[in-house]
């Protein structure tokens, strides 16, 4: 046999999933598979690749068995051996595998001795060296040209019905994942499982210090589709998280996007559908000044709630007002009342009361009243009329007594209370305090002291 004369004419050929995984077993141990074999059951897909070739010599078809050396380059090559290049982990050899009527086929595996590394996206070509008959004293002979390795590879991981797909620009690669062939309106084009608590399934890294470099970017061109979406169905789950220890963990950038059925575009929505659940959670624990939520507009407002708003704890401002449609001229004019304020938790209750045939009248308050205030004061004014009306008993069991007037005079009456339910004894509202170190010569505004304005 002149081994000089041989050649291989080869094709790549993908395989289920049970051909992949026994054909990756068979190829360890030297054995030749032929095909798929074995039965099926759960488990990965193998990270081998079954190669098949057609091997002649001089004189036609070669059959018998023969030895066989694989090795992975990044170059097609030149000359015969063909040279150039670069090799890409080490020479698998595949020894004793049986060749008839010129067919063979092996299982290759560089990924599992290379690392994910060895299928990258780029270009991959394979060198073939055979020597025959097997088991022979002698050198291997290279066959020429390297062979191009094709898709194959590229899809082992990949769901069935998936393909990768991308495009080379401005040096960098570009590879997009596409369900095609799955028609559930439930289908996903990735999914990426992990079952370790302390592991990741995706992670994006970005190294640019610059520009809009990302580490995942999703975008959607569907009127209800997400570019990214987050689910958890555990009790303490994150549909997504993100953390930062000196930049932003999760950035939200509005531009051109508009929610369905909204006039407003959005740079973070927040939806939740079920009980009790919350479309949006921020959480600060560390530092008087850490903001579970940070909002912050120039021009319009730095939040805006379309409903009721419940806050369980101290409510701080600068000022405050309610905003309502003009009554006199809803259509065109809004109407605006400035929050009556204090530097204790004061409570305001009033009414009108008609003295009875002796000029006096008794006023019943609300069951809860001296459980929820302390500290009362009142004011009273004649309506119709003057007499020298006052407080003939103060608050008690939830009423006091108004004297001195005219029979049938008609009176209004205000008293005022200073909170004392457990979360107002517990939370004192101080009116005078020393800004934190970190604040002192800042303003909380600047502008009022003709300061340039600052970010807090």
């Amino acid at each position: 046999m002149k081994h000089s004369r041989l050649l291989a004419v080869v094709a790549m050929v993908a395989f289920a999933v049970l051909a992949l995984t026994v054909g990756l077993a068979q190829a360890q141990t030297g054995v030749a598979p032929n095909g798929p074999t074995g039965g099926g059951g759960p488990g990965p897909v193998g990270e081998g690749f079954l190669y098949q070739g057609r091997l002649e010599n001089g004189f036609g078809p070669v059959t018998g068995n023969c030895d066989f050396q694989f090795s992975l380059w990044d170059q097609s090559g030149t000359g015969t051996p063909p040279t150039g290049g670069v090799q890409i982990g080490t020479t698998e050899v595949h020894s004793n595998i049986a060749v008839n009527k010129g067919l063979f086929d092996v299982v290759l595996n560089f990924s599992h001795q290379f690392g994910p590394t060895a299928f990258i996206g780029d270009g991959r070509w394979l060198q073939i060296a055979v020597r025959c008959p097997a088991g022979i004293i002698g050198q291997y002979t290279t066959l020429s040209p390297r062979q191009p390795l094709w898709a194959t590879p590229y899809a082992m991981s990949l769901m069935p019905g998936a393909t990768i797909s991308g495009s080379v620009s401005d040096g960098g690669t570009n590879l997009g994942l596409l369900n095609l062939n799955n028609t559930n309106s439930q289908g996903h084009a990735l999914v990426a499982v992990t079952d370790s608590p302390t592991s990741t399934s995706i992670i994006g890294i970005s190294n640019a210090d610059t520009g809009f470099a990302h580490g995942i970017s999703g975008l959607t061109t569907a009127s209800q589709g997400s570019g990214v979406f987050g689910t958890s169905s555990g009790s303490q789950g994150k549909g997504v998280t993100g953390y930062s220890s000196n930049g932003t963990g999760v950035y939200g950038l509005n531009g051109s996007w508009v929610i369905p059925g909204s006039s407003d575009s959005m740079g973070v929505y927040g939806l939740s559908t079920v009980a009790d659940g919350s479309g949006v959670m921020g959480e600060a624990n560390t530092g008087t000044s850490a903001k579970g939520i940070y909002g912050r507009s120039t021009t319009g407002y730095a939040g805006y709630f379309a409903g009721t708003v419940n806050i369980v704890g101290t409510l701080i401002k600068s000022g405050g007002s309610f905003k309502i449609d003009h009554p006199l001229d809803p259509a065109n004019k809004t109407l605006s009342h400035s929050f009556v304020e204090s530097p204790d938790m004061k409570n305001i209750y009033d009414g009108t009361v008609v003295l009875d045939k002796h000029g006096e009248a008794v006023v019943t308050l609300p069951d809860w009243f001296e459980a929820l205030n302390r500290d009362f004061r009142y004011q009273l004014t004649c309506v119709g009329g003057y007499a020298p009306v006052y407080i003939a008993a103060e608050v008690n069991h939830n009423t006091f007594k108004i004297a001195g007037g005219k029979p049938g005079l008609k009176v209004s009456w205000q008293v005022t209370g200073t909170r004392q339910d457990a979360w107002a004894n517990d939370h004192r509202i101080p009116v005078e305090e020393d800004k934190p170190a970190a604040e002192q010569g800042t303003y909380l505004y600047p502008q009022g002291y003709g300061q340039s304005p600052e970010v807090k």
